[in-house]
C-alpha cells in the first residue's frame, strides 16, 4: 500500500512539495532492482557483488495515434569485476494493491500493454567496469489507440556459468533492472476517472499490520482508502485525511498516501496514512479526499470508535456508487437575472441512496485542488444559489433531478463568481453490508457581463534541485488578476550563454549569445485558476553537466490574454546548480 505517516514533517500542500510527484521527483522511485532465486542442478558456492547505475528509471512518452517516439536508457558498470553480460526484453506490467509496478510477462494486467509497440537495440550486450551501455528504444502508437499503455524494459544480468566439477544443487540469482514506460496516446478522449471503492480504519495491534506494529507499537491507527481508476489513462493521486471528534470539532488533517501516487487504468490501489501515537478513546469521523487532477475529487466519510475492544477488527466498508451530471454548471447572466439548471443523479448501486445538498464557495489551492469545506472567497456566488429539493432518495438504477437556481443582484459589477453544490450520498442498508457515504461536488460558475478582463502575473522563476542533484524543477506561480477564470498553459526554454570568438585577436564587446538547449511543456492545468487565485506551474529537466552560464525562461499563455514570460539565470560549476538572484 502507499502509506504516509502523520509523524512525518507536514507537507505544504500549497507549495512545491505537492507538485514534485506530478512533475517528476516522485518518479525517481518507480524502477526497482528485482532479484529472483532459482534452484538448478549445479553448485555455486557464492555470487559476485556488482554495482550498476541506471537512468532514467521512468520513461514517459506522449503523442498522437500513429506517431513514433525514441528514448534512451543508459546502464553504467560502477564496480570492479569481470565483464558482465546482459539481455534486454520488453514485457507488460501490472500494478498491485500497494501501488508498485510488477513485470507481468503473462500479460494478465488490467491496463493496456505497450510492450508490443516498443523495439529496443541492442537486445544483448557485454559491459566492462567503468564503461556504460546505451540502449535505444522506439515506441510506435497504433493508429486506432487512445489512452494510456504501459510496459517495462527489462535489463537482465546473465548469471555466471557453473564451475565444472562442483556436484549437487546450486542457487542462482538472476538480477533484473526494470525501466517503466508510460505511453499516452492523445486521441479522442483521454482522462483518468478515479473513485473510492472502500475505506478502513484499524489499529496496528490487529492482524495484517505486524510490520507497522513492530515500528510504531500497537497503539498506532491506520487509515486505508481503496482507490480505483476507471479511466483510460493513469492518474496521479494525492490525498488528504481529516478527523473530527464526536462534538464536530476538526482535530487533525494530514496527507493520505505517499510517493508519486500513480494508479493505472483498471488498477485498485490502497492509499493509506498512519497516526503513530494513536487517538484517545471516543467516537470520530474521518473524511478521505482523493485529488487526481479532475474537477471533482473523490470523497468519502466514515464514523468509527476507539477504546477498549471497540476497534478489535477493522471498521469500514464499501463506498456507495452514484453518477452526477453535469460535471460543471455554467451560467451567463446580466445583473438582476435568474436562471436554473438540472443536476441529474443516477444510482449505480444496488441499495437506495439518500442525497442531501449543501452550497459552498469554490476555492482552489495552489496545486489546483478544490475545497471540500466552507472557506472564504472574494469571488463567491454561494449567496446567489439555491438548491431544490435539498434532499432526495434515489432507488437502485433510478435517475432523479435536483434544480440549482441562481439570481444575480441588480447592482452586481461585471465579473465571474464561483460556488459548488456538495451532494452527500448516504446508503440505506439493512446493516448486513458495511457501506460508506460518498460526496460529489458540482462546481457552479456564474459569469456576469461580456468581454471580461483576462490577465495575470508571474512570480520569479524558482529553481529547485532534486535530492540527487541530477535534475531540477523549473517553476513559477501564476496569479490570475483578471475578472474570469483561466486555464494557463506554459513551457520552459533552457539556453546556454555563448560568447562569440572574434577574429584576429579582437575582443568581442556585444551582447552575449544564448543558444537554445531544450524546450519542454509544463503539465497541463486541469482545474481553472479563479480571479485572485494562484497556481503552481513547473516542469522537471536534467541539470546541465557542462559548466557554464545558463538561462531558464518560463512562457505562460492564457486564451484571450497577453502572453507572460519571466527568466532566471544560473551557473553550473563542478556539477552543482548555482542560481543567480531572481
Amino acid at each position: 500500500m502507499s502509506m504516509g505517516s502523520a509523524a512525518q514533517p507536514a507537507r505544504d500542500r500549497r507549495g512545491w512539495e505537492t507538485m514534485k510527484g506530478r512533475i517528476g521527483w516522485g518518479r525517481l522511485a518507480v524502477a526497482a532492482l528485482l532479484g529472483m532465486a532459482f534452484v538448478h542442478a549445479a553448485a555455486l558456492p557464492g555470487s559476485a557483488a556488482f554495482s550498476f547505475s541506471l537512468t532514467p528509471l521512468l520513461v514517459e512518452v506522449e503523442g498522437r495515434p500513429g506517431t513514433s517516439h525514441s528514448f534512451d536508457i543508459s546502464l553504467g558498470y560502477e564496480s570492479d569485476g569481470p565483464p558482465a553480460d546482459f539481455v534486454v526484453s520488453v514485457v507488460p506490467i501490472r500494478q498491485d494493491a500497494s501501488g508498485a509496478y510488477r513485470p507481468d510477462p503473462d500479460g494478465r494486467a488490467s491496463a493496456p500493454s505497450a510492450a508490443e509497440w516498443i523495439e529496443v537495440q541492442p537486445t544483448q550486450f557485454t559491459i566492462t567496469p567503468g564503461r556504460s551501455q546505451a540502449i535505444q528504444g522506439r515506441l510506435t502508437f497504433p493508429r486506432s489507440f487512445s489512452g494510456g499503455a504501459y510496459a517495462a524494459v527489462i535489463i537482465e544480468l546473465v548469471p555466471e556459468p557453473p564451475t565444472d566439477g562442483e556436484p549437487g544443487p546450486r542457487q542462482e540469482f538472476r538480477h533484473q533492472f526494470a525501466v517503466i514506460v508510460e505511453a499516452v496516446s492523445r486521441g479522442a478522449v483521454v482522462r483518468p476517472q478515479v473513485r473510492i471503492d472502500g475505506f478502513r480504519v484499524a489499529t496496528t495491534e490487529q492482524r495484517g499490520f505486524e510490520q507497522y506494529r513492530a515500528r510504531y507499537g500497537p497503539q498506532a491507527v491506520v487509515f486505508l482508502t481503496d482507490v480505483v481508476n476507471e479511466g483510460n489513462v493513469h492518474a496521479l493521486v494525492s490525498g488528504t485525511l481529516s478527523l473530527w471528534d464526536e462534538s464536530g470539532r476538526k482535530i487533525r488533517e494530514f496527507p493520505l498516501g505517499a510517493g508519486r501516487g500513480a494508479v493505472l487504468p483498471g488498477a485498485a490501489v490502497a492509499v493509506g496514512s498512519l497516526l503513530p501515537g494513536g487517538l484517545p478513546p471516543g467516537r470520530y469521523t474521518a473524511q478521505a479526499v482523493i485529488n487526481y487532477g479532475g474537477l471533482r475529487p473523490a470523497i468519502t466519510r466514515q464514523s468509527f470508535v476507539l477504546g477498549g475492544d471497540l476497534l478489535d477488527s477493522p471498521q469500514g466498508g464499501r463506498a456507495v456508487r452514484i453518477d452526477v451530471q453535469p460535471e460543471v454548471a455554467i451560467f451567463e447572466l446580466v445583473p438582476g437575472a435568474s436562471r436554473f439548471a438540472a443536476i441529474r443523479v443516477r444510482n449505480l448501486d444496488r441499495v437506495p441512496v439518500t442525497l442531501s445538498g449543501t452550497i459552498l464557495p469554490l476555492v482552489y489551492d495552489e496545486a489546483g485542488n478544490p475545497n471540500t469545506e466552507a472557506l472564504p472567497s472574494p469571488v463567491s456566488n454561494d449567496g446567489w444559489l439555491t438548491l431544490r429539493p435539498e434532499r432526495i432518495t434515489v432507488a437502485p438504477g433510478q435517475v432523479r433531478n435536483l434544480q440549482v437556481a441562481v439570481r444575480t443582484p441588480s447592482d452586481v459589477q461585471p465579473g465571474a463568481r464561483y460556488g459548488q453544490v456538495l451532494l452527500r450520498a448516504l446508503p440505506e442498508t439493512d446493516g448486513n453490508e458495511p457501506m460508506l457515504e460518498t460526496d460529489v461536488a458540482v462546481p457552479v460558475h456564474t459569469i456576469v457581463g461580456k468581454d471580461l478582463r483576462i490577465e495575470g502575473v508571474l512570480s520569479p522563476v524558482e529553481l529547485l534541485p532534486s535530492p540527487d542533484g541530477l535534475q531540477m524543477t523549473v517553476g513559477v506561480r501564476f496569479t490570475n488578476t483578471g475578472q474570469i477564470h483561466v486555464l494557463p498553459a506554459g513551457e520552459v526554454v533552457l539556453e546556454r550563454q555563448q560568447t562569440p570568438v572574434a577574429a584576429d585577436g579582437a575582443e568581442y564587446v556585444g551582447e552575449p549569445v544564448w543558444i537554445q538547449m531544450a524546450r519542454l511543456p509544463m503539465p497541463a492545468t486541469e482545474t481553472p485558476v479563479l480571479p485572485g487565485g494562484t497556481r503552481l506551474m513547473g516542469t522537471m529537466m536534467a541539470i546541465p553537466t557542462e559548466p557554464g552560464q545558463y538561462r531558464a525562461s518560463v512562457l505562460v499563455r492564457v486564451t484571450g490574454g497577453a502572453p507572460l514570460s519571466v527568466q532566471r539565470t544560473f551557473r553550473v560549476a563542478d556539477g552543482v546548480l548555482q542560481p543567480d538572484d531572481p
